[in-house]
């Protein structure tokens, strides 16, 4: 399991010829709320993802609040994006 650790990995934006995935599968990693709080700023940032899989990682209140705004801003910019908590 990751853990919150990942955070900082999550806000590293890739550089233009680094591969950009479509989809990302973060589930059973133990993120919490803490983990979370880098999730908004890299779905807005990785424009070439589609789906964001968060499930089973202990992701609620204010932290799930903020990951849905971040996905309704993207959707309402045109992109597709699903994600599963």
């Amino acid at each position: 399991m990751l853990g919150a650790s990942i955070a900082p990995w999550l806000t590293t934006v890739p550089p233009p010829c680094a591969v950009q995935p479509k989809e990302l599968d973060l589930s059973n990693n133990d993120l919490g709320n803490e983990g979370a709080k880098a999730i908004p700023e890299m779905i807005r940032a990785n424009v070439s993802l589609q789906e964001l899989n968060l499930h089973d990682n202990d992701i609620g209140g204010a932290a799930k609040d903020l990951v849905l705004k971040a996905v309704f801003d993207v959707k309402k910019q045109g992109r597709s994006f699903k994600i599963f908590f």
